[in-house]
């Protein structure tokens, strides 16, 4: 539950498990029922996560009255599907970045100040690309190139404000000249920041700790990784948040054998982490 949005999960394998979340929802009806709250049922759906072309199907019910099944539902401002791909996520947020582009290049036509526009983009448009990424970051070059294409923009706008010759650079150059990591590397960075805050209990959650694999080797070899993440022969598992976050810190460890996620202090790993990513 978080403010007034409220959620039902269960796993499916037969008829029962659907009469029994049918009785968890008739549940929560009793108690508002008993409260005097008032839910409104034309903005309750039902939606099932699976990767089977024949899912277990049933009707579920609220107050007398069937809830609709959908495809498609924005939950905390990510848009969710039956399969878990981000497709529609992706499509959505930049969707509204590139309006949110124009907005800014309308607005800005007269500015002169490189900082104030890169403050700007900054706040309204690279925030909202990077809202809940670590939930929804995509691994197909397809859709991470999408992403990407907002920030080639902006910075093709920010190099005609400054005078810059915008094929002079490549888009890594320009980059760095212009202090705007990649899209990519920074989701790596949020990434690698939340399985931080993991470790060192940031939440009050034991069972996404849990769920973090350590790596404990029966003997001493020469390179030691700290995670292990689970094999998985699909994508939506091997990409999934935490066995993406557990593998991108294993490979980075790699190429930097002296970072250490270990260290209590998240300022000091995040400043490793940027040297090295960024």
């Amino acid at each position: 539950m978080y403010a007034d949005d409220s959620k039902f999960g269960r796993e499916i394998k037969c008829g029962e498990d659907c009469q029994l979340l049918q009785d968890d929802i008739n549940s929560l009806e009793k108690w508002c029922d008993k409260w005097d709250l008032k839910l409104n049922r034309s903005k309750c759906v039902t939606m099932t996560f699976t990767n089977k072309r024949k899912p277990v199907l049933y009707d579920y019910e609220l107050g007398g009255v069937s809830l609709e099944r959908v495809q498609k539902v924005k939950d905390l401002g990510v848009m969710l599907t039956p399969t878990l791909s981000f497709t529609e996520h992706v499509s959505y947020i930049t969707n509204k970045a590139f309006r949110m582009l124009g907005f800014l290049k309308r607005s800005c036509k007269n500015f002169e100040s490189r900082e104030c526009i890169r403050s700007l983009y900054i706040a309204y448009i690279r925030s909202l690309l990077e809202y809940c990424s670590v939930v929804w970051c995509p691994w197909q070059r397809t859709f991470i190139d999408k992403l990407e294409r907002i920030q080639r923009k902006f910075l093709k706008f920010l190099c005609f404000r400054t005078g810059t010759d915008y094929h002079s650079f490549t888009y890594n150059e320009l980059c760095g000249l212009f202090r705007l990591p990649t899209l990519e590397s920074r989701r790596l960075l949020l990434d690698l920041t939340f399985l931080h805050k993991i470790v060192h209990s940031h939440f009050n959650s034991p069972l996404l700790l849990s769920k973090i694999r350590f790596n404990v080797p029966p003997r001493l070899v020469r390179h030691i990784t700290v995670f292990r993440p689970p094999l998985s022969r699909k994508n939506v598992r091997k990409y999934s948040p935490l066995v993406r976050m557990q593998a991108a810190f294993n490979d980075l460890l790699l190429k930097v054998p002296t970072i250490d996620i270990f260290r209590p202090n998240i300022a000091s790993f995040k400043s490793i982490v940027k040297r090295n990513i960024l």
